[in-house]
């Protein structure tokens, strides 16, 4: 796994069983906005993206001028909101300026053969649009140096299982708490602010 120089085909993740095996690699970063983990895509996944791919190229608009012979690099990426962001408004509002942040940056900072998840948080809704970009850059390239294992574990209640607790809330890979968030004036438009509040809840 190598960081891309060439920009990355973003491809989607949508079974469960992706979404918790990435989450198992304990490997995460957390920003006010947003919360970011990654694992290594599986090699058989790899390969069957890229015969895809092969199948369907890459149009020349978005090729990028890749010399011949070149491989196009490839991660997958899917996103969580949960009640905890609010109701079905507000956590599609949240869905929808994750997914214009990961257009706009995840094609020249993601890393070839990874998969994401961004987490949404309450703060996603209306945090100021440049400061979600800066949680987002920040996160993906923080991760790089993350080992998988590194974040610890929710701590264990007496008498149940380990996670049952509250952890603690946390900036980068699991240590010290919450500083007081800066407000950042959005200087590019906001993709989420012109949508209407739709209310299809959907991933």
């Amino acid at each position: 796994m190598s960081a891309a120089t060439t920009p990355v085909v973003l491809c989607r993740l949508k079974r469960r069983g992706d979404f918790l095996r990435v989450a198992a690699e304990r490997r995460k970063w957390v920003t006010p906005g947003l919360i970011l983990q990654a694992a290594s895509t599986p090699s058989s996944v790899q390969a069957r993206e890229s015969l895809l791919l092969s199948d369907h190229p890459v149009p020349e608009s978005d090729s990028s001028g890749l010399p011949d012979g070149t491989t196009q690099a490839l991660a997958r990426v899917g996103f969580t909101v949960s009640k905890k962001v609010g109701n079905s408004v507000a956590r599609n509002r949240a869905r929808r300026r994750l997914r214009a942040a990961v257009d706009e940056l995840m094609p020249l900072l993601a890393i070839d053969g990874t998969d994401y998840v961004l987490i949404g948080r309450p703060a996603t809704i209306d945090r100021p649009w440049d400061a979600l970009l800066k949680d987002l850059r920040t996160a993906l390239t923080r991760i790089r140096t993350v080992e998988p294992g590194s974040d610890p574990l929710p701590p264990r209640r007496k008498g149940g299982k380990a996670g049952a607790g509250k952890p603690r809330p946390h900036f980068g890979r699991g240590k010290g708490p919450i500083p007081a968030s800066t407000t950042l004036a959005p200087t590019t438009p906001d993709p989420a602010a012109a949508d209407g509040d739709g209310s299809d809840d959907g991933a």
